[in-house]
């Protein structure tokens, strides 16, 4: 069964600007939509006191993007932590090698199934969600909440057990919200939705008879953008 997808959803609320990006990402953008972006300069550099840090901003690099991550993660007052992946070795297999091949797990959220090898998680930041948690539920890939609590519920652990999120709108994680009804404590506010760590397993080395097991939360940085530069005729 097929289905057309014929909005945009993470620039919904704004149709000029989706429409813009679009024809840009197209190649097809018109004077006018230079003429925008072109509002958008500023001549103060980062570091300045005036610097914009926390408005969206583009990159064309991945690199780029975690650069400026980190610098929003550093610069952060709030409850934050850092929260790496714990990584696992399934199968009959000498510890030499399963630690060699744990040396080879690639740190690219695309080659493991969505999962960061490190998140860093802040609150009252902006964050997206970086795989479909459940797509009838509004929890898509893209998705954008703010991160409200950071929930430890083992003692002494350095691990939040949940991360509380809130969602634009009502209606986004409302069946999570209904399932997990078990996980609200009188601190935590009914409209906020858990996102909860996840595990994936994959295999790392086809000649290896062994499968890697990785968990961590599904949640990465809102603000900076990765942008594919295309040729175009402006």
């Amino acid at each position: 069964m097929l289905f057309e997808l014929t909005e945009i959803m993470r620039q919904k609320d704004d149709k000029a600007f989706a429409e813009l990006l679009n024809r840009l990402r197209e190649g097809n953008q018109s004077d006018n939509d230079i003429a925008v972006l072109k509002q958008r300069l500023t001549t103060v550099s980062p570091g300045n006191a005036n610097y914009p840090m926390n408005i969206t901003h583009l990159f064309s690099t991945n690199a780029s993007v975690d650069a400026h991550n980190n610098v929003l993660y550093t610069l952060s007052k709030t409850n934050k932590a850092q929260i790496k992946a714990v990584d696992i070795i399934i199968g009959d297999i000498s510890d030499e090698l399963k630690n060699q091949m744990k040396n080879k797990i690639p740190d690219d959220p695309t080659k493991t199934m969505g999962l960061y090898s490190l998140v860093s998680v802040a609150t009252v930041a902006k964050y997206d969600l970086t795989t479909n948690i459940d797509v009838t539920d509004g929890l898509t890939n893209g998705a954008e909440c703010v991160i409200e609590n950071l929930d430890y519920r083992v003692e002494n652990s350095t691990r939040p057990s949940i991360i509380w999120v809130s969602f634009p709108h009502p209606d986004i994680g409302r069946n999570l919200r209904r399932e997990n009804a078990h996980l609200y404590k009188a601190t935590i506010d009914r409209n906020w939705t858990p996102v909860l760590e996840v595990t994936r397993q994959f295999r790392v080395n086809k000649k290896v008879k062994s499968r890697f097991s990785g968990a961590n939360f599904r949640l990465d940085l809102l603000l900076p953008r990765l942008f594919t530069v295309v040729k175009g005729t402006h």
